[in-house]
């Protein structure tokens, strides 16, 4: 998560490899699928541009497994890696920009704000502002697809 990206750039492209052959294997412990994601979230720390242009292969097994990991500092430093390679390519997140959301959304604010620059808070709202352009006037509706109760803690959460 610390070592720079001259440091650890050429080894990106392999450990993304094998860090997919988990994520994507349904015979790898929970456990170890959890370990993976975090440790690809928290590549993107420092090599968020090498990993864009494969966002889109590991988004959704990625945020599948990070749904059922506690909301942690652990959790957050890998969300604030992820959502710093969404930044560098929000299209995409295409097919699993809900389930984005609904990660946000269910983000203690506790966690967010006791995290500080750590914390995936600033890359966040960040997000929701690309999005919100992106999507245009229908970003509230897209919105309406949450549960009302993510929806409106998303909301709140990021004050827009």
């Amino acid at each position: 998560m610390r070592a720079p990206p001259d440091v650890i750039g050429p080894y990106v492209d392999r450990i993304l490899g094998q860090l997919a052959l988990i994520l994507m294997n349904p015979n790898v412990p929970q456990s170890l699928n959890e370990n993976a994601a975090i440790a690809l979230g928290r590549l993107g720390v420092s090599c968020h541009q090498q990993l864009a242009p494969h966002l889109s292969s590991f988004a959704a097994p990625f945020l599948s497994i990070m749904r059922n990991v506690p909301w942690t500092d652990e959790k957050g430093h890998a969300y604030k890696g992820f959502v710093t390679v969404v930044l560098e390519n929000p299209q995409a997140l295409e097919k699993c920009l809900l389930d984005f959301f609904m990660e946000m959304a269910n983000a203690p604010g506790i966690v967010l704000t006791g995290m500080q620059s750590d914390s995936p808070l600033q890359g966040f709202e960040q997000a929701l502002a690309v999005y919100k352009t992106m999507i245009g006037d229908g970003f509230d509706a897209f919105l309406h697809n949450m549960p009302p109760p993510q929806e409106q803690a998303l909301r709140q959460l990021y004050k827009f």
